[in-house]
């Protein structure tokens, strides 16, 4: 039973933990919804109310503290003016006369002094009573008490008394609460030793109305300096949470617009990817149109020319004219070569569907068939496959590499290498031939700039992506072309 009944009582202290959480959740979620100049205004009052009434209380205990010195202090000399010369006989080793006994109880009766001051006592240096207006207090030997001590050191003591001491049980029976001070009597020979200590008791009524008083005005400039620091303060971090506010309001709608800007650039150059990516296509299909035109235009009429030459050709005819036909026969069949070299130069073999390494490779054996050139490939498998844009520039982007090494290098090597990093496939086409000026070939009072360079970089530029050429006289070429493999991604170059 009383097991279960000590169960029952542990029950309400179980559930008493989630209602105080709840209620601290409850203020955290009320703080979090004050912007900062509240809850600076909030945490300034807490701890300027808390300050204020520490700084108070202690300015209240000097300012009473202050008063009671001062006050028993005045009132001491005073006592002391009138009472030491009737304290003589302590001094000398005697008992008090009945002369001073008599001027100690005249002076309590019917004075100003006496209106002031409620009882009185004379100490011996050992704790006994000598005098008091009280004459059963006469004669008793007390334990020295420890404001007793210091007026027996030489200094005065006063304090608000609650009268709880041994031998303040008389006027306990009468007084609440007295102002009790201790003030010692010098020996009169200038030796600084003390010869008694005189105590009295004084009504608190006029000491703690001055007390209060002044308190009253302390507690008036301690709460008006809080209430103007708290203004200040408040007024400052308001300010400041105000500018703060606008400045984040314009960052905010600066960010904003930079975002809708970003995003519209970034609209905007996936939309020029998908143009060029579209161009690439067209330009294939208008090469295409121009190839066939030519085979079945200048090819077939300069092929039709050839055969008609024979025709022409008289054997009796004279050797000049013989020679002028060959001439001619000579320059229509080099122009049929051409326009042949043009239109294969033209013609898009089938790379669809090819990977990025065998678009590469293909380039490289169309040329090596064409150009009876040596090319190496080295080609790594990239893993994300090629679009059809980035297929078609590749494989014009190597075929004109290897066709300007051939025609320009004047050697019939040349290295192809294909690799991968990140987002990013790198193509570079090498030879070691004659190499060219690249500043002279890129400045405008260069030569006429080559075609194929300018071909081969903006086909690379329209997909993200660049194109350096690195050469000089008698060092050969080196072609890079970087190719993002997400052309409708920005990426840092």
């Amino acid at each position: 039973m009383l097991s279960k009944f000590r169960a029952r009582a542990e029950l309400p202290a179980m559930a008493a933990p989630p209602a105080r959480e709840s209620r601290w959740g409850h203020i955290r979620g009320l703080a979090g919804r004050l912007t900062l100049a509240q809850r600076f205004a909030l945490a300034c009052l807490v701890v300027l109310v808390t300050g204020a009434t520490v700084i108070g209380e202690w300015v209240s205990r000097e300012i009473e503290s202050g008063v009671i010195r001062r006050t028993s202090a005045v009132t001491a000399l005073y006592v002391d003016s009138f009472v030491s010369p009737h304290l003589q006989g302590i001094e000398e080793g005697s008992a008090l006369s009945v002369s001073d006994v008599s001027a100690l109880q005249g002076l309590l009766s019917g004075t100003e002094l006496g209106a002031k001051i409620v009882s009185f006592k004379v100490w011996s240096t050992d704790g006994e009573v000598l005098f008091a207006t009280n004459p059963a207090q006469l004669g008793h030997r007390y334990p020295i008490s420890r404001d007793l001590r210091h007026a027996l050191d030489g200094s005065v003591h006063s304090d608000l008394s609650d009268l709880d001491e041994v031998e303040n049980r008389l006027e306990r029976e009468r007084w609440p609460r007295l102002v009790e001070t201790y003030s010692p009597v010098f020996s009169h020979r200038g030796d600084g030793s003390i010869t008694s200590v005189v105590e009295f008791y004084q009504l608190p009524d006029e000491l703690v109305g001055a007390v209060r008083e002044s308190q009253h005005t302390g507690w008036a400039i301690v709460g008006t300096s809080t209430v103007v620091m708290y203004v200040l303060l408040v007024g400052l971090v308001t300010g400041a949470s105000r500018t703060i506010t606008r400045q984040n309001r314009s960052l905010k709608t600066a960010f904003d617009q930079q975002a809708t800007l970003e995003q519209r650039i970034r609209s905007l150059n996936q939309r020029l990817r998908r143009a060029a990516g579209a161009k690439a296509q067209t330009d294939e299909q208008v090469l295409q149109r121009i190839r066939q035109d030519l085979h079945d235009g200048p090819a077939q009429d300069l092929a039709l020319a050839l055969l008609r030459f024979e025709d022409v050709r008289r054997p009796a005819a004279p050797p000049e004219e013989q020679e002028s036909l060959e001439t001619v026969q000579f320059a229509v069949r080099h122009a049929l070569d051409e326009v042949r070299n043009i239109t294969a130069g033209l013609h898009l073999p089938q790379i669809e569907g090819l990977s990025w390494k065998a678009t590469v490779e293909k380039a490289a054996i169309e040329h090596e068939r064409l150009a009876d050139a040596v090319v190496r490939v080295d080609a790594e498998e990239v893993g994300e496959p090629p679009t059809p844009p980035q297929r078609i520039a590749a494989y014009r982007v190597v075929q004109e590499a290897l066709n300007n090494a051939s025609h320009h290098s004047g050697t019939r090597e040349q290295w192809v290498r294909l690799e991968s990093e990140s987002d990013w496939v790198t193509i570079t086409v090498e030879d070691h031939g004659s190499g060219f000026d690249v500043r002279r070939e890129s400045s405008p009072r260069g030569r006429r700039p080559r075609l194929g360079l300018q071909g081969m970089r903006e086909r690379t530029e329209l997909l993200g992506g660049t194109l350096a050429v690195t050469s000089s006289p008698g060092n050969g070429t080196i072609v890079v072309a970087r190719i993002p493999l997400r052309p409708g991604d920005e990426h840092v170059r």
